[in-house]
């Protein structure tokens, strides 16, 4: 089911929008969102939706209402700002793709049912000020395999994780006598004979010794922040505007990190800082949801195990070396806004097959492709009445002139 309006009022003083090319929703306004009830009494205008891929909650929103998003089959992201401090019932029941949620630092309460049948998750990091987690909340989460577990909880209630059958591991920030004090409920048999692992560090800076919080210490840009959930390996960067640009002298926290294997990039950090993910010899995906508009100088350079980068139509420039010597990647799609490929960005892709660039693009600059000894085709594709012809540097360039070139319809 489509949703009739891209832009309309979910709350007295909620607002949403939706971006159909990029799959984004976002909330934006102040106050508690309306509570919906099911399909046939006052359903929510995202019930059953399929073509909602992300959701960014704004900041000033402090309740996501009862139904809000239920039965959002595509949905695989959600983001919460930290203004939000309830989940309310149903929220998110049935939502079967969500895999990666930011929640709120300031969540107290995760209400009935609120992510029941979210199958596809496979960790949760609950927030430092989560208080309750109410009955059933993430009933039937069958992919669930990891809990990481704050003092703050003081009740998980009856069925709270009933029926999450793969739960292995739950760190719990406090000791086994604070673990004792808490009221947990019947029918949550397979977190408590799951390994329990106390005192765990959530503050810890180190990306190699363990698991960052998701405070706001954890800065990797003036209003940006990163989350880092070491069983799955993957490095979420959330909040606003630009990351930091870094350098060899002040190398970036990631720099030649061996931990992380996927980098997921939310809709509203705008650039990839410069040296960001240098040296990151295990990363194998990347991720950037539609906002991002530039990837900077390096910032992936020497990523040897990378092998997926999506890259959203919002991305205007890669600046040069930020993909040089990603020797697993196979094939690129970049972006219709993009107009040149710089010096050196896919220098040394040693495996790299097929690049689809559009026909703004009207120049391929010194180096682009060098040393890209497999590269077998350029396929264009886009609006023909944009194509300006293609200049390409007589320096370092020799692969893409021997490629072959097609049209992409």
């Amino acid at each position: 089911m489509s949703l009739k309006a891209n832009f309309g009022k979910i709350g007295k003083d909620a607002f949403y929008s939706f971006d159909a090319k990029s799959g984004v929703l976002t909330v934006s306004g102040s106050g508690e969102m309306f509570d919906y009830d099911d399909c046939d009494n006052n359903p929510s205008p995202f019930f059953e939706n399929e073509d909602i891929l992300e959701l960014i909650i704004e900041n000033g929103i402090t309740s996501i209402g009862k139904n809000a998003f239920s039965d959002c089959t595509s949905l695989k992201t959600v983001v919460m700002a930290n203004s939000v401090e309830t989940i309310k019932d149903f929220a998110f029941c049935n939502c079967e793709w969500i895999k990666t949620i930011i929640f709120s630092n300031s969540l107290k309460s995760i209400g009935y049912s609120s992510f029941m049948f979210c199958e596809a998750i496979k960790s949760l990091d609950l927030p430092e000020s989560i208080e309750i987690i109410e009955e059933s909340a993430f009933d039937f989460c069958t992919d669930l395999k990891t809990v990481y577990i704050p003092k703050s909880i003081k009740t998980i209630s009856k069925g709270a994780f009933v029926n999450c059958s793969d739960i292995t591991d739950v760190y719990y920030a406090g000791n086994e006598s604070e673990w004792e004090e808490i009221e947990i409920g019947d029918d949550n048999d397979y977190l408590l004979d799951a390994s329990i692992h106390f005192d765990y560090n959530t503050d810890s800076d180190n990306l190699n010794e363990g698991k960052p919080s998701a405070s706001a210490s954890k800065v990797c840009g003036e209003n940006a922040f990163y989350e880092f959930d070491a069983p799955t390996g993957t490095l979420t960067i959330g909040g606003k505007g630009a990351m930091f640009d870094y350098d060899l002298l002040y190398p970036s926290p990631f720099s030649m990190n061996e931990k992380i294997k996927k980098v997921y990039v939310n809709g509203e950090i705008t650039r990839i800082g410069n040296y960001a993910f240098k040296d990151c010899r295990s990363l194998e995906t990347v991720v950037l949801i539609s906002g991002v508009k530039t990837v900077g100088e390096f910032a992936f350079h020497n990523c040897e195990a990378l092998r997926i980068a999506e890259l959203p139509e919002s991305v205007c420039a890669i600046e040069p070396y930020a993909f040089k010597n990603c020797y697993s990647l196979e094939e690129i799609s970049l972006p219709e806004s993009m107009d040149r490929v710089n010096e050196s960005t896919f220098e040394d892709c040693v495996n790299l097959k097929k690049v689809r660039l559009s026909y703004n693009t009207f120049r391929i600059c010194e180096n682009a492709f060098k040393g890209c000894e497999s590269l077998e085709e350029l396929v264009f594709f886009g609006d023909v009445t944009n194509f300006r012809g293609l200049i390409i540097s007589p320096y370092g360039c020799d692969e893409v002139v021997k490629a072959k070139k097609r049209s992409e319809k």
